[in-house]
C-alpha cells in the first residue's frame, strides 16, 4: 500500500509541471500532487536576492514574450491579478558596436504599432534592411499571419508526421505571395547561413544570431527559419513585474485554490512500474506515492528514463535516441549586479533610447567570431567576452519592486560551456574573471 495517493502525481515542480498541474486540477477535476526536490516551485520561473538584499534578479527567464501565457490568461482569468503580470521597455532589443558606438534598437509594438519607427532607425544603417524588417514585422506583429500560425502550432498537439503543422501550412502559402522575402532554400540551411542572405548590415546579422543562441538554438546547425522572425518577434518582448517568481506564485495560488497539493524538498528516486504501467513514485526517503490515473514527468528526459524508469522498461530506439542527443550546445551564464546607477551609454548621442533598452548586445563587428562561438563551446572553450556580452535592463528602471529606492539591478549574460565542463572551483574563477572584464 502506498503511503499516500493522488489521481495524478507530477514529478518536478518546474514551470511545465506547475502549469500542467493547474490544468489537471481545474479542468481535469483531479486530485493532484507535485513533488519537487528544490525548496520552492517554479523552476526557471524563479528570482533571488542574489547580488545583495533587496535587489531582485531573475535566475533564468528574464526575457518573456507576450504570447507565452495567452492560453493561461484565457483559461485562468485571475492569473494576472494573482501575480502573472508582464510589462515592457519602450525599446526591447538593441545592439551597440564598439567600433563606432552606434545604437540600433527595436521598439515595442505599443510604441511602434506599424514598425515604421524601428524601420526609420534601421534605415540609418541600411535602406534595404529597413524594407525587409517592415515585411517581417507585418508577419510577426500581434495578429500577423505568422503570429497566428505560430500560436496555433505552439499551443496544439503536434500532427502526425505525414501532416504539416500550422507554421508549415502558413509557409507553403506565404512562399507563393509576390515579393516574398523568404527563400525556400533557407529552410534547409543553418541560421549562420540564412542570416547572411537575409540582412545586409553586420549589426542585424549579429543581433539575429545572438537572439537565436539565447533562445537555445545552435545556429551553426539549425534554426534558419526561426531566425527570420527572431528580430520581428522582439517587438513583443516583455518581462515579469516583480520578477519571474511572481508568475510562479500566481500558478501556485491557482493550483492550491483548485485543491492541489505540493511537496518541496521531496526528491523522486524511482517511478513505480507494474505490468508496464506507471503506478506511482518512490521518494528518496523511501516514501511511496500512488497514482490512481497517471504519473507526469516534468524533468530532464535523461534523468527520467535512465534513473527513474530504467532502460529495461524502454524501447531500444528511444534509448539510443536519448544516448545520442547532443546537449550543452547553447549554454549561458548570468551575472546579476546591484548598482548605484544604471549604465549610461556613449551611443545615446546617436540614439537616446540606448539608455532605455531591455536587452542590449555589446558587440564588435566581427561576424566570424560570432560564427565560431558555437564550435569553441563544443570544444570546451569559453569564447572571449569581447563581442558577445548581453546586458539586461533587469528591470528596476521601470519596475521599482526590483531594487531599493534610488538603486538599481541589472544582469549580464555570457555564452559559455555546459555546467559539467568545469569544476566548482573553475566556475568560481570564471565568475571573478567575468566581473573584472
Amino acid at each position: 500500500m502506498p503511503d499516500k495517493s493522488f489521481d495524478a502525481v507530477i514529478i518536478g515542480g518546474g514551470n511545465k509541471g506547475l502549469f500542467t498541474a493547474m490544468y489537471l486540477a481545474k479542468y481535469g477535476g483531479m486530485d493532484v500532487g507535485i513533488f519537487e526536490r528544490r525548496h520552492e516551485l517554479g523552476g526557471g520561473l524563479s528570482s533571488q536576492e542574489s547580488p545583495a538584499p533587496g535587489f531582485i534578479g531573475d535566475t533564468h527567464a528574464s526575457t518573456l514574450f507576450e504570447w507565452y501565457y495567452e492560453p493561461v490568461e484565457e483559461d485562468f482569468p485571475d492569473f494576472v491579478e494573482k501575480g502573472g503580470k508582464m510589462t515592457h521597455y519602450p525599446t526591447t532589443y538593441g545592439i551597440i558596436t564598439k567600433e563606432d558606438q552606434k545604437f540600433f534598437g527595436i521598439y515595442h509594438h505599443s510604441v511602434d504599432p506599424t514598425g515604421e519607427k524601428t524601420a526609420r532607425e534601421l534605415a540609418r544603417f541600411s535602406e534595404r534592411d529597413a524594407e525587409t524588417y517592415l515585411k517581417l514585422f507585418d508577419l510577426v506583429k500581434p495578429g500577423g499571419s505568422f503570429s497566428r500560425a505560430w500560436s496555433e502550432a505552439f499551443f496544439s498537439v503536434p500532427p502526425t508526421p505525414d501532416q504539416p503543422d500550422a507554421v508549415e501550412r502558413w509557409l507553403q502559402d506565404y512562399l507563393k505571395t509576390p515579393d516574398c522575402p523568404i527563400d525556400l532554400a533557407w529552410t534547409m540551411m543553418p541560421a549562420n547561413r540564412a542570416v547572411l542572405e537575409l540582412w545586409d548590415t553586420v549589426e542585424l546579422q549579429l543581433m539575429t544570431l545572438k537572439r537565436m543562441k539565447t533562445m537555445g538554438m545552435p545556429t551553426e546547425m539549425t534554426g534558419a527559419l526561426s531566425s527570420l522572425f527572431a528580430m520581428g518577434q522582439s517587438c513583443s518582448q516583455s518581462y515579469a513585474v516583480g520578477g519571474t517568481h511572481s508568475i510562479a506564485h500566481a500558478c501556485q495560488r491557482i493550483f492550491l485554490e483548485n485543491g492541489g497539493k505540493f511537496y518541496t524538498k521531496s526528491e523522486v528516486a524511482k517511478v513505480l512500474i507494474e505490468g508496464g504501467e506507471a503506478k506511482g513514485i518512490r521518494l528518496a526517503d523511501g516514501t511511496e506515492i500512488g497514482a490512481r490515473k497517471l504519473v507526469v514527468s516534468a524533468i530532464d528526459p535523461h534523468q527520467l528514463c535512465f534513473e527513474l524508469v530504467g532502460r529495461e522498461h524502454l524501447d531500444r530506439r528511444l534509448v539510443k535516441r536519448l544516448e545520442t542527443v547532443m546537449r550543452g550546445l547553447t549554454c549561458i551564464t548570468w551575472y546579476t549586479w546591484a548598482v548605484h546607477e544604471l549604465p549610461q551609454y556613449i551611443s545615446a548621442s546617436w540614439n537616446p533610447d540606448a539608455n532605455n533598452c531591455h536587452w542590449t548586445l555589446l558587440a564588435i563587428k566581427d561576424l566570424e567570431m560570432m560564427l565560431k562561438e558555437g564550435l569553441m563551446r563544443t570544444l570546451g572553450i569559453v569564447p572571449p567576452l569581447e563581442g558577445q556580452l548581453i546586458v539586461f535592463g533587469q528591470h528596476s528602471q521601470y519596475d521599482a519592486t526590483r531594487a531599493p529606492e534610488g538603486k538599481h539591478v541589472f544582469a549580464t549574460e555570457q555564452h559559455v560551456v555546459p555546467a559539467f565542463t568545469f569544476t566548482e572551483r573553475q566556475w568560481m574563477d570564471f565568475k571573478l574573471k567575468h566581473a573584472k572584464e
